[in-house]
């Protein structure tokens, strides 16, 4: 189950159900924004995989010529979510408000994560750390809106989008992979 909280609010999202608590005119207002369509998990993995072409498909040594790297690291991490029988080498590598976290597999890097905390690293249409938060909508084809939450997910079936944002500034954007 995910959970976001505002002030005012509190948002929890589990598989199966959403639910939210709040004081009424929050509720009223929220209550709206969660009826509105949101995207198909087809258009949500289709925008990540678009993208985020900048970082698949490289190898290991391709991804830390990125930028300078400021640091990475080397864990140990199950590759499936709970299976703690399967603990793989997993790297993070860090740049200048870019991190990209995987598992690295004979010349390829299989990517797991990257997050986005500068404007350095725009993402697509008009996706950008430091831009305005209600643009998040219109990447999927809707309308501007304000964000439900300080994080708010988009989730596909294999990819899903994390965007952060703080008084209507988005301030980190994340991408998760998942594998077969």
């Amino acid at each position: 189950m995910l959970s976001f909280r505002t002030k005012t609010c509190v948002l929890m999202i589990c598989a199966t159900s959403l639910s939210y608590a709040c004081s009424v005119p929050q509720a009223k207002s929220l209550k709206s924004m969660i009826t509105k369509p949101g995207p198909s998990v087809e258009q949500v993995d289709d925008w990540v995989t678009k993208a985020t072409a900048l970082f698949e498909g490289k190898s290991l040594a391709d991804l830390r010529k990125l930028a300078k790297l400021k640091r990475e690291t080397k864990s140990k991490r199950p590759f499936y979510d709970g299976d703690s029988n399967s603990l793989q080498d997993y790297l993070t590598l860090e740049f200048d408000g870019l991190t990209i976290g995987g598992f690295p597999s004979k010349g390829s890097f299989l990517i797991e994560e990257v997050s986005i905390t500068s404007s350095a690293w725009p993402v697509l249409d008009g996706l950008v750390v430091g831009s305005d938060a209600s643009v998040v909508p219109t990447i999927f084809g809707f309308s501007k809106r304000p964000l439900i939450a300080p994080q708010e997910l988009f989730s596909g079936f294999v990819h899903s989008l994390v965007v952060h944002s703080a008084k209507g500034i988005i301030t980190k954007v994340q991408f998760f992979y998942f594998f077969d």
